[in-house]
């Protein structure tokens, strides 16, 4: 069988200051590397939520700013339909006095000036002629002129408050028409007051998000999915539709906002942005159009829906910065773990490794003295114990190889076949050189008498050293029974 230690497995074979290194750097490395991935898989999700919730709430912000000026150009609207002067005038607009007449202009006009992004304001008869008007600086008056082909019309003779979403057909732009029956005292339909909005009072605040640089665009789009603002870089949506349009629904749209089509933009995901009734997001960052990741709300006063929209690629971008930050510093933790891994496993070591060398040099017969290992057997710890039981081994063991080498050589003498007495001799002063004795004997054992024969006594408690040592003749020597006393347990033993 072979005994070679370097068969048993590498690790086995490395040196322990390196098996240290090894334990301290995976103990040190395995739980960064877990902690640094789940904290970039958490800090990832944090991006994504953080923008979810960003969008919605700038979503909902835009909308409700929407909301308060369809408010606010309702309320105006009805303090126009409900001022007496109005009802006075529309009673009977033929027959009408000039100060019926001019206090139902000053009505009009006060409403006009309320808000910078009224641009008309108008009172239709119930045939649909118009009997006043009043405009903007520069814009052509549409008094005398006829409506009653207008949804908004035909709604408020029915009764209704309505709001329609017209392109002009002299301004060609983007209007929203309100309109409020006027009533008179029994509830009668008289006629109709209109206020129409600018679109732009509408529009800008989505281009709010448009015209500034912080990656978003927002979009805007009515209740039958026509995009009546686009989003910055897609100005080709304008008047184009997120979902499917039925042919009833494109003729009617053709008619509004006065275009020849209505294309279908064909980007699935957005489709669910039509009949929203709460807030929410759209989370996509992938996809046959690039992704979508927008945050929208519903305009409650219009079931219009506001979408704000940041690009999947922002996203992406930051979440990889994130990554590139985690494993940079994850190697710098990781670098530092190492060294000091390294440094530790080599304090740890360097006792053993000192300990270890002077083994071998006890091993090889050289010299070792406990100063050689001092400030090991100082530690305090494990290893410091068992410095100190080395020393005192070796210390020990020194003392019995000592012994054994002086028995050694005391056999050495007694086969080198000098005579009895001086033999005897050495025996008796080398011994008392080892173990300090006062009396010894040495005897041999005759057989046929079963007696020790008493050949050297040595006595260094009367004597000197130079007469310590007596010597006996075989003839004159006296001797123990060793079936008696002492010398018989011994024997026997």
């Amino acid at each position: 069988m072979n005994d070679n230690p370097k068969r048993k497995g590498w690790y086995r074979n490395l040196s322990i200051t390196t098996k240290f290194s090894i334990v301290l750097i995976l103990t040190a490395l395995i739980p960064l590397i877990l902690l640094s991935g789940f904290n970039l898989y958490m800090h990832a999700q944090d991006i994504l939520e953080r923008s979810k919730q960003d969008l919605e709430h700038l979503s909902d912000s835009k909308a409700e700013l929407i909301d308060l000026l369809i408010e606010d150009t309702n309320s105006s609207l009805h303090i126009l339909g409900t001022d007496p002067e109005v009802v006075t005038y529309l009673l009977d607009f033929a027959n009408a006095s000039e100060a019926e007449v001019a206090s139902a202009n000053t009505v009009f006009q006060n409403a006009l000036d309320s808000n910078p992004f009224y641009e008309y304001t108008y009172l239709i008869n119930s045939t649909g002629t118009v009997l006043i008007s009043k405009q903007l600086e520069g814009l052509a008056t549409v008094q005398g002129g006829n409506f009653a082909d207008r949804e908004y019309f035909k709604q408020g003779m029915a009764g209704n408050e309505y709001i329609d979403v017209l392109v002009g057909r002299t301004s060609k732009k983007m209007g929203f028409y309100f309109s409020r029956p006027v009533q008179d005292g029994q509830g009668n339909v008289l006629g109709v007051a209109i206020i129409k909005l600018q679109g732009e009072a509408v529009t800008r605040i989505i281009n709010e998000i448009n015209n500034t640089q912080n990656d978003m665009s927002a979009i805007l789009v009515d209740h039958d999915g026509i995009v009546v603002s686009p989003p910055a870089d897609y100005e080709n949506w304008l008047y184009q539709s997120i979902i499917p349009v039925s042919p009833e629904i494109e003729e009617k749209v053709k008619a509004r906002f006065l275009v020849d089509s209505v294309p279908y933009i064909n980007i699935p995901v957005l489709e669910q942005l039509v009949g929203i009734t709460t807030s929410g997001s759209i989370m996509q960052l992938r996809g046959e159009n690039g992704g979508v990741v927008m945050g929208y709300a519903p305009v409650q006063q219009l079931n219009w829906v506001v979408g704000i929209n940041i690009p999947p690629a922002v996203l992406i971008n930051r979440i990889t910065n994130l990554a590139v930050i985690t494993l940079v510093s994850g190697f710098i933790v990781g670098l530092i773990a190492v060294l000091v891994a390294i440094f530790v496993a080599r304090g740890i070591t360097r006792p053993i490794s000192k300990l270890a060398l002077a083994a071998q040099r006890v091993e090889k017969d050289r010299s070792f003295e406990p100063s050689d290992i001092a400030d090991v057997m100082e530690l305090g710890d494990e290893i410091g114990h068992l410095a100190r039981v080395f020393s005192n081994m070796v210390l020990a063991l020194r003392a019995r190889i000592a012994d054994l080498r002086t028995i050694f050589e005391i056999s050495q003498e007694i086969s080198a076949g000098v005579g009895i007495d001086e033999t005897l001799s050495y025996i008796l002063g080398s011994i008392h050189n080892v173990i300090p004795y006062d009396l010894a004997e040495i005897g041999f054992y005759d057989k046929p008498t079963n007696c020790m024969v008493i050949r050297a006594a040595a006595n260094y408690m009367t004597s000197g050293h130079e007469n310590a040592i007596s010597y006996y003749e075989p003839e004159i020597a006296h001797s123990y029974n060793i079936d008696d006393g002492i010398l018989a347990r011994l024997m026997k033993a």
